[in-house]
């Protein structure tokens, strides 16, 4: 008997520990629900070099609508311009060619060299 409670003990652990593996590589990768609702940016990496500057001290702003139908309307410093998107590996690939993806909370717009910070 003593031997029947010692094996359950040992899989009782060995199944607790597991249960804290689980998952991985899911919360990598966005989700639709994720991207949806309206983004207003924050900051812009102008060269691609990875420092990133302050919308309001550059004198910029913008937003990003994405909306649940497939479709996303763009304004950037009073730029206006409507797409439609599909998600892609975590990511919204839109028909121009561009990608938005999610970066630590934020929504990131690349448009040649800069890429364009938003958050809610």
């Amino acid at each position: 008997m003593k031997r029947v409670v010692s094996v359950v003990i040992v899989l009782m652990m060995i199944l607790i520990a597991l249960a804290g593996c689980g998952g991985g590589g899911k919360d990598d990768v966005a989700s639709e629900d994720q991207f949806v609702g309206n983004w207003n940016l924050t900051s812009v990496d102008k060269f691609g070099t990875g420092t990133e500057s302050l919308a309001q001290d550059i004198d910029m702003s913008g937003s990003l609508d994405i909306k649940s139908d497939g479709t996303i309307e763009i304004d950037i410093d009073g730029e206006m311009a409507s797409d439609n998107w599909k998600l892609e590996d975590g990511k919204l690939v839109l028909d121009s060619g561009l990608v938005v993806e999610m970066k630590k909370g934020r929504v990131a717009l690349k448009i040649e060299k800069a890429t364009y910070f938003f958050a809610k």
